[in-house]
C-alpha cells in the first residue's frame, strides 16, 4: 500500500494515464482527503500537476465565498 507521511491511505479511487487518486485520512484532524500521485514524475508531469493544483485552488477559493 502507498505510504504517505501524515496520511492513512484507505483505498485507491481511480487511475489514469497521468496518475492515481487515493482516498486517505489526514492523521492530524481525521479529515478525509483525496491524494493524487503521478505515475512518472518527469518535468512535464510536474508542470501539469502544479497547473492542475493552481486551478483547483482557485476553484476552492471561489466556492468558499459562495
Amino acid at each position: 500500500m502507498l505510504n504517505l507521511p501524515g496520511l492513512q491511505v484507505l483505498k485507491s479511487l481511480d487511475a489514469g494515464g497521468f496518475g492515481a487518486v487515493h482516498l486517505a485520512r489526514r492523521r492530524s484532524d481525521q479529515m478525509l482527503v483525496a491524494v493524487k500521485v503521478p505515475h512518472l514524475p518527469n518535468a512535464d508531469h510536474v508542470r501539469r500537476f502544479y497547473r492542475e493544483a493552481k486551478i483547483l485552488h482557485k476553484q476552492m477559493d471561489v466556492n468558499k465565498h459562495l
